[in-house]
């Protein structure tokens, strides 16, 4: 089983952290799936603070790429970066 962890800051427009969080993530493909998550996670909290203009930024290029295109259409993540 493939362990890992997951975590996000939101920042305002003036960048001061108005959000955070983590958690546990169990059966992990690789780290671009962990990067997944971790993008899934912060846009369902900016979600639910109300936020509606979200700048989403990632060092992960692959995951970055993926949620711009399509070109990961028939990877296994291909559902959450949809």
């Amino acid at each position: 089983m493939c362990k890992g962890s997951w975590g996000f800051v939101i920042r305002d427009h003036l960048g001061y952290v108005a959000a955070a969080g983590y958690g546990p993530a169990n059966f992990l493909l690789n780290a671009q799936h962990a990067e997944a998550l971790a993008c899934l996670k912060a846009l369902e909290q900016a979600a639910s603070l109300g936020l509606q203009r979200v700048i989403l930024e990632s060092d992960a290029i692959n995951v970055v790429n993926a949620l711009g295109g399509s070109y990961f259409d028939r990877s296994f993540l291909s559902t959450m970066f949809r």
